[in-house]
């Protein structure tokens, strides 16, 4: 590689084959896909979402996958990172294939499935929570 634009343009395009072919797994399912996601701020204040998912495959095989791990300069409300997982599901099309969320118990998180869950399925806004040792099963 000769320049940082071109490794910019390698890692983009190598980015673009792996969101397409995990699109294309995720979407071969025979299973619901079930997501997991967790806030947290770096030592050098730099807040993250991770996004991940498990599901089942054609060949009956559990899988799982990270699905996006965006920067979050802004608010860390319940509100924005429900956005923020959205966002995620429709990049993936997977939003009618969704099973269950497993997070932990910060306060947020109840926000944040209000809300996904009032976007996802407005006529039924249908919650259930789970508590788990540290984590939430909803």
């Amino acid at each position: 590689m000769t320049s940082r634009h071109e490794a910019m343009r390698h890692i983009t395009t190598n980015f673009s084959l792996y969101q397409s072919q995990l699109k294309a797994k995720l979407q071969s399912a025979v299973s619901k896909v079930h997501i997991s996601s967790d806030l947290w701020t770096s030592p050098h204040r730099h807040g993250v979402l991770a996004v991940c998912a498990r599901w089942v495959d054609e060949d009956y095989r559990p899988r799982r996958a990270l699905l996006s791990l965006p920067e979050i300069r802004h608010s860390h409300s319940g509100e924005y990172q429900s956005r923020t997982i959205f966002s995620t599901l429709d990049i993936y099309d997977i939003a009618n294939q969704l099973g269950c969320h497993t997070g932990d118990n910060a306060a947020s998180n109840d926000t944040c499935l209000q809300h996904l869950s009032t976007t996802l399925r407005p006529d039924r806004n249908v919650r259930r929570t789970l508590a788990l040792f540290s984590h939430l099963v909803v």
